[in-house]
């Protein structure tokens, strides 16, 4: 688990100047030029802030402020272009360039990658999309590849990373001058394939547009987000777009499209993307890559899989059928990518990933596994793949961001209760919400589990109790367990932090249940 403190933001070498002209290929629709065009641009900005004189400052209507109220700002420290939709804010009696656009937010992803030179087309980009999975199978790919030698980065929820360094990731998939910027550097140091993960937001959003994918591969879909979208039918075109928009355009050669056979989405996503070629994985015989033969236990995954031409025997620590499905997903874009079979193979052997199924090593006899499952299809996805390892009781702690989709509230609710014995609901990220109202939303989906206090829980074989204080549920949870038990500490997995009201406090679910596993050693001592 890697602490806030010891990621850094990611480096920015000498800024470039670039003509105006060297900038605007790919942009949307320009409207209007208004002012001089003789001009060479130092820096680009969507914060007036930033700005210095040489800045191109593009004016973004964001979901809380409008952009365009701080161009005189922008002007007054300097910038040289104006990039901005409403010609309303157009100045005639100003040494600036005004260029107006049908979307600024497009504009400012073309800008941004032009600006560093495209530096996309210089590596090999595999862009990974999905509602579950996106992580896990970058670190598999990662891996994989380390085993070839060929350098590699990652763009992801759990960091950016590369030639041993790593970065903070404040979203997923960053907004296009950091992306750009990041995709520069890494270029710059060597690195020659880059796995990303790409949002559904990042999509919606154009934050990817002057990105030229070889490959895009589709994990699943299920509910999530729906907070921003206003449909799953809306989810799933932002998804498709990876393919049938980026990758169909990207001036690459030998562009390669992943699917998931298992996913009904994925079925129809096959459908749509046209004729770029395509290699599937699943557990039916169907799919190009499938299993022959599967193991799964606690101390994770055995399979015989067949890929065109051979079938390779995998062993992973990771656990589930979930985690069945990322495996193939990776052998499926390696085998893509022309990794020999030997590399494949031990790439996967060892590896894990923070915060999915983490296992938090202790002497009682009880499973303490941190994990990410922050939707129904994921929570369930994980709850399936414990159940039959469960020598005894499974007992789950979990609670749902606030300020996020509510509709999957009661849903998780009902999926813990059917596929648990105890449950703790706590605090997730509650945000600006009110932690209760959350909790009670998802307790509207428990409808036949008996509720009891923390100290009628500790002895009660089955039924759900409420504890917002994240750090008390999961002491009660690993109080209440016994030799055999599998505690479920869910929702946050890799987090080092905890969002309550505006505030982002440190906190990490595996290092609060090591520290409550150690304490309770030393009582035993």
């Amino acid at each position: 688990m890697v602490h806030l403190s010891l990621l850094k933001e990611v480096p920015m070498l000498f800024p470039p100047t670039r003509s105006i002209q060297a900038l605007l290929p790919g942009l949307p629709p320009i409207l209007s030029r208004t002012g001089p065009e003789d001009i060479s641009i130092t820096g680009i900005t969507h914060h007036s802030r930033e700005v210095k004189p040489g800045t191109l400052f593009v004016a973004i209507r964001g979901f809380a402020v409008d952009g365009h109220t701080f161009i005189p700002d922008a002007i007054r420290r300097g910038a040289s272009c104006i990039v901005l939709e409403d010609p309303a804010w157009i100045k005639r009696d100003v040494p600036v360039l005004f260029l107006q656009v049908t979307d600024t937010r497009q504009a400012l992803a073309f800008l941004s990658a032009n600006y560093y030179g495209n530096p996309s087309s210089r590596m090999t980009l595999v862009g990974v999309t999905g509602t579950n999975g996106k992580t896990t199978l970058t670190y598999l790919l990662e891996a994989i590849l380390e085993k070839t030698g060929i350098p590699t980065g990652v763009i992801g929820t759990i960091n950016y990373r590369y030639g041993g360094k790593t970065f903070e990731a404040k979203t997923t998939t960053p907004d296009p001058l950091i992306l750009q910027r990041t995709l520069n550097e890494m270029a710059s140091e060597g690195v020659k394939t880059v796995l990303m993960e790409v949002s559904s937001h990042a999509l919606a959003l154009h934050r990817v547009d002057g990105c030229h994918f070889d490959m895009a591969i589709w994990t699943n879909l299920s509910q999530d987000h729906l907070d921003f979208h206003p449909s799953m039918e809306d989810y799933f075109e932002a998804k498709k777009s990876l393919f049938t928009r980026h990758l169909f355009k990207s001036t690459k050669r030998g562009k390669t499209v992943i699917v998931n056979l298992d996913d009904p989405y994925g079925q129809r996503l096959l459908r749509e993307t046209g004729t770029l070629t395509t290699i599937t994985y699943g557990t039916a015989s169907s799919a190009d890559i499938h299993p022959l033969t599967t193991h799964l236990s606690a101390d994770g995954i055995k399979m015989e899989v067949r890929t065109p031409g051979d079938s390779l025997s995998i062993s992973s620590p990771l656990i589930g059928r979930h985690n069945q499905m990322n495996l193939l997903a990776a052998i499926a874009a390696a085998r893509a990518l022309k990794v020999p079979p030997q590399a494949i193979v031990d790439g996967i052997k060892r590896t894990t990933v923070p915060g999915r199924l983490e296992p938090v090593e202790n002497s009682f006899g009880v499973t303490v596994l941190v994990d990410y499952a922050h939707t129904p299809d994921a929570l369930e996805n994980v709850f399936k793949s414990l159940r039959p390892l469960a020598k005894g009781k499974l007992i789950t702690i979990f609670g749902c961001g606030g300020d996020r989709d509510k509709g999957k509230r009661p849903k998780m609710g009902a999926i813990a209760e059917r596929l648990s014995d105890k449950i703790i609901l706590t605090n997730d990220n509650p945000r600006t919400e009110d932690p209760l109202t959350i909790i009670g939303e998802i307790a509207e989906g428990i409808t036949g589990m008996a509720a009891f206090s923390e100290d009628e829980f500790l002895k009660a074989s089955k039924g759900y109790t409420v504890l917002p204080d994240r750090r008390k549920a999961i002491r009660l949870a690993i109080l209440s367990a016994r030799p055999g038990d599998i505690v479920l500490i869910a929702g946050k997995g890799h987090e080092p932090y905890q969002i309550l009201g505006t505030q982002k406090i440190p906190f990490s679910d595996s290092l609060v249940a090591r520290e409550i596993l150690s304490e309770w050693e030393e009582r035993k001592e």
